[in-house]
């Protein structure tokens, strides 16, 4: 009987750990670090033996989803309920929007002529983490000013 009773406060305290805030700054680091050298490999059509260009594009992939990651995880310099309510919703949909493209890409090849079966795991996590980011941001700087403005005079 005593059991029961713990377990429901068990269950209220657990929460999402984010990364620390400077993980965003080392997320962005590690973005340029990787975009900037597949850049000019790209402009410059530097040739590279078969091989080596999809060992180097699935590198630079990864470590740009790394990237997104750190930056998709870290904490907001104020982080109280309203960003966590902004980062779930963004998190929702971001995952809704990628289900859907998945389920209704075939069709679209098939109407479009596109590609067959191109969806793979590496292009739906970088979805997912583009559109989590860019609705996450839209939606924190679309907030009321008196809400933001109240938040900086709680939090110096």
């Amino acid at each position: 009987m005593q059991t029961e009773k713990t377990l429901p406060s068990i269950k209220n305290n657990i929460t999402i750990g984010f990364l620390p805030n400077y993980f965003k700054k080392i997320g962005i680091g590690i973005l340029i670090l990787f975009f900037v050298p597949s850049l000019i490999i790209k402009l410059l059509d530097v040739s590279l033996f078969t091989q080596n260009r999809v060992f180097f594009r699935e590198l630079t992939t990864s470590v740009f989803i790394l990237g997104l990651f750190f930056i998709a995880w870290s904490k907001e310099k104020i982080e109280n309920n309203e960003i966590e309510l902004l980062r779930y919703k963004a998190f929702a949909l971001a995952f809704f929007i990628a289900v859907f493209s998945v389920l209704f890409a075939p069709l679209t090849d098939l109407l479009f002529g596109g590609s067959e079966g191109d969806s793979k795991s590496t292009s739906v996590i970088l979805q997912m983490l583009m559109i989590y980011l860019l609705i996450f941001y839209i939606t924190k700087k679309a907030r009321p000013k008196e809400v933001t403005t109240e938040l900086r005079e709680e939090h110096p």
